[in-house]
């Protein structure tokens, strides 16, 4: 399948699947969930950086945005990305839960007035932009030598209020080939430099660097259902961290694998999908859960089968935090299979 073509699949899907399109990652045909071994990574900074680099222009709208052409938009949307718009959590590219949905309006207006395909998959940028009355948004696709990083980045609003109800963020790394029949063929990867290299900031270490113990911990191991293995390697394991007075929740989806009786993992992946919200209002896990979609993540549908940290595995959070706050640990966390459907 040529280039072209899983482009027109992802924006086709994109648009018509309204404003779920933003929470799923996993849009391109026939990726597989093989993960690729690679040496643990760390990061350059713990904390994020200014926006200097880079030429702002404030729209009347109570946002700025990055001044973009055809020419400079993979290197300056890749800075944009990598210094979240310039702001802090539960701000997300300078979009902020609770304040006015006009910044919305001008948000997704500004990636659909830049929308562009890229040539190849060498060196290229993919933008969608989203907008319709209830949400606004981009999809980001950055190609450097056939490695796809996908960033969906939206915002939901309240009906009416004129305020953001809530903000979303999935990214992911894929390595794109060809098979022997010259069928391409999309690989979900784990770990991957340029990953980091554009999503550093939310990765698990400077997540908790910048902003501290969570106040919860929360994990799964996939399947749900009774009848399946856990063999093959191939179901997710999830860790989501809660940071109720802060205002968001981000989540790490990796492989469970079974040994010994156990469910293992390493949450220092790089698949990880965000939620932020007004840390004024009081949101418990079950309401958060609401903010997560897809098959392999966190929902409304699933989180009564989440479990604290603490009450299935030997660690607390204080531990997790002193074992993840180090970059590039590759620690597995293990729970013991009985305690799991």
């Amino acid at each position: 399948m040529k280039h072209k073509d899983f482009i027109c699949i992802i924006l086709n899907c994109a648009l018509l699947a309204g404003c779920s399109w933003i929470l799923n990652p996993q849009v391109y045909p026939s990726e597989t969930s093989s993960i690729e071994a690679s040496t643990p990574l760390g990061l350059s900074s713990t904390t994020a950086t200014g926006m200097s680099n880079i030429n702002i222009t404030a729209t009347p709208d109570e946002i700025s945005l990055p001044i973009l052409s055809q020419d400079n938009a993979k290197e300056v949307l890749t800075l944009f990305v990598k210094n979240n718009g310039g702001c802090k959590l539960p701000c997300l590219m300078g979009l902020t839960p609770g304040e006015n949905d006009k910044a919305v309006y001008a948000f997704g207006t500004y990636f659909q007035k830049h929308s562009q395909t890229s040539k190849n998959q060498i060196n290229g940028i993919d933008i969608v932009g989203h907008l319709d009355e209830n949400s606004g948004g981009t999809l980001l696709v950055f190609w450097e030598n056939r490695i796809r990083v996908q960033i969906g980045i939206g915002a939901a609003l309240v009906d009416g209020s004129g305020k953001i109800d809530h903000m979303n963020m999935t990214g992911s790394v894929y390595q794109h080939h060809d098979d022997i029949h010259g069928n391409e063929i999309a690989t979900l990867l784990y770990q991957h430099p340029y990953f980091e290299n554009i999503l550093g900031s939310f990765s698990l270490a400077n997540i908790l660097a910048v902003y501290g113990e969570p106040s919860e911990i929360w994990i799964m191991p996939f399947p749900l259902d009774n009848g399946y293995s856990y063999d093959s390697s191939k179901y997710p394991f999830d860790f989501v961290l809660l940071y109720q007075n802060k205002g968001f929740a981000i989540e790490y989806i990796t492989r469970v694998i079974e040994e010994d009786g156990y469910l293992t993992g390493c949450p220092d992946v790089d698949y990880v999908q965000l939620s932020t919200w007004n840390p004024d209002e009081d949101k418990n896990f079950d309401d958060v859960a609401q903010y997560f979609s897809g098959t392999d993540s966190l929902s409304g549908a699933n989180a009564d089968f989440f479990k604290p940290l603490q009450e299935v595995t030997a660690l607390s959070v204080k531990d997790f935090y002193k074992y993840f706050i180090v970059p590039g640990n590759d620690r597995s966390i293990r729970t013991p299979k009985n305690k799991w459907p």
